[in-house]
């Protein structure tokens, strides 16, 4: 199994060579996108199902129950999360939606120290399984786990008939159970990657960061320098702020501080201020970066 650093692909592990992330106790996170590669170390797991697009704190209060039913079965923890977002499969053609690439949604799991990733391929063929063969070849005979742990709005397999009264009666022969938790809520909203993403489009960040429970980041290329500052190529699903100007922290994709800028972000294009400044003097941009957004300014 190769060691695929940040930029997470299955087959293969992701370690964040970011310092200010790392806990005092260094985790892997394993990446499949074949059940049958999970090695027997890593089965009759706990389960979250889901996107988790954002990884937000309603995800978190999943992983949180997860993480009580692992030490009560001395197990590890695992995320399916199929690729690409179901959404861009049935609307290739719609606005840019996602709160994380893959890559940093594994990069989170990660700093949650979670034990595996299943990321299958969401195709055509995916879609059109119907959820009672979904629960046997890849809950039960794929990726053998212990427990699941659903959202109370989650949704599976062809024409979205699955559930979790499904799961929970298919577990009992399939040698599983289920915990389904009520919805985290916010304002009489639950918290959800569809809230973050409202937000985002209103340039909200102050109510981002209380879905997210962090600052929102993303990685962008950098583009040619303009009079006004750097244009910034960012990942075609990737969501895109509302027109405004933004504070925001600027730095390598290994965790290089470079420093403070300001974000310029009219009609979808996003600039970077030329007058980025990093120990008293103005640095040149590497060729990619992470942008975190800390305020409107």
């Amino acid at each position: 199994m190769s060691l695929i650093g940040r930029h997470a692909e299955p087959n293969g592990v992701i370690r964040s060579a970011r310092p200010c992330y790392e806990s005092a106790r260094s985790h892997e996170t394993y990446v499949f996108c074949r059940a049958d590669d999970l090695p027997d170390t890593l089965r009759r797991g706990v389960l979250l199902l889901g996107n988790f697009d954002g990884f937000h704190e309603g995800h978190r209060s999943l992983l949180a129950e997860a993480k009580q039913v692992a030490r009560q079965l001395n197990a590890p923890i695992g995320v399916m999360s199929a690729e690409p977002h179901p959404r861009s499969f049935f609307a290739p053609a719609s606005r840019r939606f996602r709160l994380t690439s893959f890559a940093t949604k594994c990069e989170l799991f990660r700093r949650h120290k979670i034990d595996y990733v299943y990321s299958p391929r969401f195709d055509a063929a995916m879609s059109a399984t119907e959820p009672e063969t979904f629960i046997t070849d890849v809950i039960v005979d794929g990726l053998d786990a212990a427990h699941l742990v659903v959202g109370y709005d989650f949704r599976f397999g062809r024409k979205r008939r699955g559930c979790v009264d499904m799961l929970s009666k298919m577990g009992i022969s399939g040698g599983f159970s289920v915990s389904r938790l009520a919805a985290k809520m916010t304002n009489e909203r639950p918290y959800s990657s569809t809230l973050a993403r409202e937000l985002i489009f209103a340039g909200d960040v102050d109510g981002l960061k209380v879905i997210l429970g962090y600052d929102w980041f993303f990685d962008a290329r950098i583009g040619p320098r303009t009079a006004y500052g750097w244009r910034l190529d960012v990942p075609a699903e990737i969501a895109v702020l509302g027109d405004g100007l933004y504070s925001v922290a600027v730095s390598g994709l290994l965790g290089r501080p470079h420093g403070m800028a300001t974000l310029v972000v009219r009609g979808g294009a996003m600039t970077l201020t030329s007058g980025l400044v990093a120990q008293g003097e103005e640095t040149a941009y590497p060729a990619t970066v992470r942008v975190r957004v800390l305020q409107r300014a």
